[in-house]
């Protein structure tokens, strides 16, 4: 079985040694299996996190699109994702910054909407259609006022 066969059939079984391997094929010195790897740990546990996080510095955009939408699918991402995916806003490749937009909707609190207003200015439609989905997602939230406040804009 290829490397890239073997990224699909992993993110399939979601085993904590098929993690494992995953992130070790994030490290690959192919960018199709770091890029396959990456779209494999979508819905992944809590400890492909880290990993995912390093794959977003990757030279390749594929890789840091599906390191990006990975991350938008691990619940509880911690404070250093958030920091690390507001810093993915100025990624030259578009893509890249809807999944990054993505992600960030998904930590759902008034922290969130700075940068979803921010990439309302983005030269790029895709981008400003997902940061407008993104803020009329967490402003509906009807327990939004109640666990982080009323809204501060």
């Amino acid at each position: 079985m290829d490397q890239l066969s073997a990224c699909e059939r992993l993110g399939q079984i979601r085993t904590d040694k098929a993690t494992d391997q995953l992130i070790q094929f994030l490290k690959n010195t192919d960018p199709l299996v770091r890029m396959s790897a990456a779209r494999a740990l979508f819905y992944g546990p809590k400890k492909a996190e880290k990993p995912l996080l390093e794959a977003l510095k990757d030279c390749d955009d594929g890789v840091r699109t599906n390191a990006a939408a990975s991350l938008s699918s691990i619940i509880l991402l911690g404070a250093s994702s958030f920091d690390a995916l507001v810093q993915m806003l100025d990624d030259p490749c578009a893509d890249v910054r809807v999944n990054v937009v993505n992600a960030l909707t998904r930590f759902a609190g008034q922290k969130s909407l700075e940068p979803l207003f921010k990439a309302l200015k983005d030269s790029d439609s895709m981008v400003r259609q997902s940061a407008l989905s993104g803020i009329n997602y967490l402003v509906q939230d009807r327990e939004f006022p109640k666990r982080f406040g009323p809204l501060d804009l």
